[in-house]
């Protein structure tokens, strides 16, 4: 049987990314590229 200590060691781990810190890393570009291309898009159309 697995230890609980071990177990959410296991579960744990992000779905996509190896890490948490490259999970965050994406997180902030993702939302730093959004932000310019709204920016981008209200200077547009205004």
């Amino acid at each position: 049987m697995i230890p609980t200590e071990e177990k959410e060691d296991q579960n744990s781990q992000p779905p996509l990314f190896g890490s948490w810190p490259k999970a965050y890393w994406f997180v902030v570009l993702f939302f730093v590229a959004e932000v310019v291309l709204f920016y981008f898009f209200t200077k547009l159309y205004s």
